[in-house]
């Protein structure tokens, strides 16, 4: 298939991608630094390109308000403390692995993740693979060659389609050492992907995981996949309608899809 005839939704970068990013700006936008979202790179990486793509949710107009009034928009002030959380959460996790010896960091479907930059000291000897697919990472490193100086010399940018490429052979190729402890980055994603490619994926990061190595992610259930479908989209519910369904949700613990009923 030529580029051509690829659906205008898979040549331009992940509208959720840039959603979640656009929620990072805006929680670190918070006057109080104790619940102030610490990804302050978002703010520069989210323009008005980028803000066109979303438009629709409120956030495309919230991050142009005063912060007091748009925060009393329940969807931006909600998906805002959702991303401080969630940010938070995985940035304690990146240092305490690095702390605790690890020497790569895998950042899964990376998006417009900042954590190459915002922890590039802590980060500085460290083989660092951002993975992610062709569209999201062109249009995020030309925002980032606008906005900053030079790249961090040991940031590596892996190009990959999680439905169709092997995982450890792309990684392997970009130089990632199966015998050094690693931490891996999984933000986002799974919701996105099919139980196979998700099965798929973790296994390949067991095959290159030396002793001590380590994951951190984020997934649905399938009961909580059913209820954001029935919230508008501009709420933050069903993003089908930009080209990026939600396919999986992890069953209930009797290993039954959950279900809802209305």
């Amino acid at each position: 298939m030529t580029n051509t005839e690829t659906p205008p939704e898979k040549r331009m970068p992940s509208r959720t991608s840039i959603m979640v990013a656009a929620a990072r700006a805006f929680g670190s936008r918070e006057p109080d630094e104790t619940i102030r979202n610490p990804d302050m790179l978002a703010d520069r990486l989210i323009g008005d390109e980028e803000l066109a793509l979303i438009v629709g949710h409120p956030l495309s107009k919230g991050l142009k308000q005063e912060y007091q009034e748009a925060s009393q928009n329940y969807a931006i002030a909600g998906l805002a403390w959702m991303m401080l959380i969630r940010t938070r959460f995985i940035d304690d996790a990146l240092v305490r692995a690095v702390h605790n010896g690890a020497t790569q960091i895998v950042i899964l479907g990376a998006g417009f993740d900042t954590r190459a930059h915002r922890f590039r000291e802590l980060l500085k000897d460290c083989r660092v693979i951002e993975v992610g697919a062709a569209p999201t990472q062109d249009h995020k490193r030309r925002r980032i060659a606008s906005i900053l100086s030079d790249e961090p010399p040991n940031l590596i940018y892996l190009t990959i389609d999680f439905t169709t490429d092997d995982l450890g052979e792309a990684l392997r190729s970009a130089g990632l050492r199966p015998s050094e402890r690693t931490f891996y980055i999984w933000e986002g994603v799974s919701m996105y992907l099919s139980e196979e490619n998700i099965r798929k994926t973790l296994g390949a990061i067991a095959s290159l995981s030396a002793p001590g190595s380590s994951l951190v992610l984020d997934y649905f259930n399938s009961l909580g996949i059913e209820y954001m479908k029935l919230a508008p989209a501009t709420a933050g519910g069903d993003p089908s309608g930009w080209g990026e369904p939600w396919l999986f949700g992890a069953p209930a613990p009797d290993g039954r899809p959950a279900s809802l009923r209305v």
